[in-house]
């Protein structure tokens, strides 16, 4: 789906290392005295100078001693000492030897006590560079009294921001009495970014009746500026009908129906069947761009059914759906990542049937298919009215179900299934669970069409029939030469590197499909 394909391999290929700015795999960027450890107190004694710490005022912030077990029962995460602000102006901070730097993740993590004596009033942990704010956690958690909880603070750049090349810095405070603060780390790591690909499942057009059902869906950019989206519509086996691309303005809204897009197969009944792929590039940070919708739309009957778009990085191996049967019983519709097909294959998914007491209805029922998409009633499973279904798509490397529930031409309802271990970028991993991976270094792109970056990553996170990506897979899991992969992760980028000028060159994390 990718646009167009520029990557090459350099002629030598050598292990690839970090050659420009940004560190090559995640480092603990140099912090003084983290734990305040540096100065020697007595039990219950406090400091309001703090070694290599800058303090804002006379007394409202310094370097304590708490006493245990009458302030913390458990001591303190390090060491003996904490910092500690009471407030608004006591503000602990330090400027770091360590830049700014391009297409790097910070993750800044700080313990906040709150001891058993003083009153809690909430917390600021910041992270600047240059003097200018970049991110802070604004009493995001709460400690119970006595103890510590984490705050995390992350920031990521990309190819400019206006403090690249300026020192980092790190402050602390507090906006009352009284927070303590012990073992801050701050890491930098490759900025990784992975497609951010929403899913419609499943797709039902009638080709013959303009009254017959139809598929609609909608697709809304969440963030504040433009995004580039392909769209590519398959049948239900994975082979590939048509594709599209569209760009959507800052929280645009891009609505589509099925039943006008070209080049879509109808089967000897009349009816066009499949599911649809949405990609675009996603924020280093991991947070959504696109979201949307869909709805089955039976428009003679007046009913219409519909469930938010299935984020693929979050399809799971354990899902579970409710049925029921008010007459018309509970259809299923079911994606799977990669189907396993039949012969002496293991199934591509089993079903358990729970009765609403939570007692299985017989035993797993193994499903072996080589579709992608697939169309199942309730009753394929039990014979029950009302229950529960839990599917178990660890063998296809995960899946996702649809389930319509319908009465007799009375109401019609539809809902996504549960995850029982859900799948999130968060992680940084955006692989199918149990994917093996594979690396693909060295990859350059010419700066002639791909000039920074952002460019090259929009391009490299879309490209899945790279041959590169695929090479990657047989040369490290062997087997035979797949199609494509069935994700990529750019774990880093460098432009104009001493030994490539006039390239941009990644690094590409790749889920490879079971060989």
């Amino acid at each position: 789906m990718s646009n167009i394909h520029r990557m090459f391999l350099a002629a030598v290929v050598l292990p690839f290392v970090a050659l420009g700015a940004g560190p090559a795999f995640a480092v603990q960027v140099p912090i003084e005295n983290p734990s305040f450890e540096a100065d020697p107190l007595a039990e219950g004694s406090f400091a309001v100078t703090v070694t290599d710490w800058a303090t804002s005022s006379q007394f409202s912030q310094g370097v304590y001693r708490p006493p245990v077990p009458s302030d913390y029962p458990f001591g303190v995460p390090h060491g003996v000492n904490v910092g500690y602000s009471n407030h608004p102006g006591g503000i602990l901070s330090q400027v770091l030897t360590s830049l700014l730097e391009p297409n790097t993740r910070y993750v800044l993590k700080v313990e906040i006590g709150w001891n058993r004596h003083d009153p809690f009033n909430g917390y600021i942990v910041e992270l600047r560079s240059g003097g200018q704010f970049l991110a802070q956690d604004d009493s995001t958690q709460k400690p119970a009294q006595g103890l510590f909880v984490t705050s995390t603070v992350t920031f990521t750049t990309g190819d400019a921001h206006p403090q690249l090349g300026q020192p980092l810095e790190i402050r602390l405070r507090a906006p009352g009495v009284q927070a303590n603060f012990d073992d801050v780390r701050l890491d930098a790591s490759p900025a990784t970014y992975c497609a951010d690909t929403l899913l419609l499942p499943f797709f039902l057009v009638d080709r013959n009746s303009p009254g017959g059902t139809q598929t609609l869906y909608a697709v809304r950019n969440l963030t504040g500026g433009t995004v580039d989206a392909d769209v590519e519509y398959f049948t239900v086996g994975g082979a590939s009908q048509t594709t599209d691309s569209f760009t959507l303005d800052a929280d645009e809204t891009r609505t589509v129906s099925l039943r006008n897009v070209p080049g879509l197969a109808a089967d000897g009944n009349g009816f066009a069947r499949g599911f649809v792929k949405i990609v675009t590039t996603g924020n280093a940070d991991r947070t959504p761009v696109l979201a949307g919708d869909f709805f089955q739309v039976d428009v003679d009957g007046n009913f219409a059914t519909g469930d938010e778009l299935v984020r693929q990085a979050e399809v799971c191996t354990e899902a579970s759906i409710r049925f029921l049967d008010f007459g018309a019983g509970t259809r299923l519709t079911v994606w799977i990542t990669h189907p396993r097909g039949g012969g002496g294959n293991p199934a591509s998914f089993t079903v358990q049937a729970f009765a609403e007491d939570g007692t299985p209805a017989g035993s797993p029922i193994p499903v072996k298919t080589n579709l992608h998409a697939l169309e199942l009633q309730a009753s394929d499973f039990t014979g029950l009215q009302f229950g529960t279904l839990k599917f178990d798509f660890t063998n296809s490397l995960g899946g996702t179900v649809y389930a319509e529930y319908s009465a007799d031409g009375k109401f019609s309802v539809g809902l996504n299934s549960e995850c029982g271990d859900p799948r999130s970028c968060e992680s940084g991993d955006c692989c199918p669970p149990g994917a093996p991976k594979a690396l693909a270094e060295g990859l350059h792109y010419p700066k002639n069409d791909f000039p920074d970056c952002a460019a090259a990553i929009d391009d490299a996170v879309r490209a899945l029939d790279s041959f590169h990506y695929r090479n990657a897979c047989q040369a490290t899991h062997g087997g035979a030469l797949p199609d494509a992969v069935l994700g990529a992760r750019v774990v880093d980028c460098r432009v104009d590197p001493p030994l490539s000028p006039d390239s941009v060159v990644v690094a590409v994390e790749v889920c490879c499909p079971p060989s």
